[in-house]
């Protein structure tokens, strides 16, 4: 199973590559909270729709409540949940930007990756023919943020510099 949390998701419906990720990973898992963040606010997020149409993206519930009430102290709810869903079904995966967020699925023993992270499997595989022009809308289009250091350096890993 992979769990996703909402950035990646919001990153690549934002420039209308959530095929990307369907390409590298099938199925994926969504806890209701990264539901509620991604589709339940169609107001804040206008690729609300796409996210929602796609039938490889699935809405699970999560069942440990007090763990996820745990992780609530460091984390918001729809990283909490991603957590938690990843633990309960023993992801092998769990798609995550946010520092904190990340910071607990190592503590946790949970394999992750982001954005970036898609991006280069996807490079790798030849999804993609490169990292910066996709990137460079993620950043600008979906105003996700990377800093200059990592950016060179991915470009860089790449031969991309």
């Amino acid at each position: 199973m992979i769990v996703s949390n909402s950035t990646p998701l919001i990153n690549f419906s934002s420039i209308g590559e959530l095929r990307l990720l369907h390409s590298l990973f099938g199925e994926i898992s969504i806890p209701e909270a990264v539901w509620d963040e991604t589709v339940g606010q169609s107001h804040k997020y206008p690729t609300a729709l796409l996210i929602q149409q796609c039938d490889w993206i699935h809405k699970t519930a999560i069942s440990n409540y007090q763990l996820r009430d745990a992780f609530l102290f460091e984390l918001d709810r729809g990283e909490a949940e991603a957590i938690t869903l990843a633990l309960e079904h023993h992801a092998e995966l769990i798609l995550m930007d946010e520092r904190a967020g990340r910071e607990v699925a190592e503590r946790v023993g949970l394999n992750f990756t982001g954005t970036i992270g898609c991006l280069s499997r996807a490079k790798k595989l030849s999804l993609i023919p490169d990292i910066r022009s996709i990137l460079d809308r993620i950043m600008k289009e979906a105003g996700f943020w990377v800093s200059q250091r990592l950016y060179e350096k991915v470009l860089k890993e790449h031969g991309e510099d």
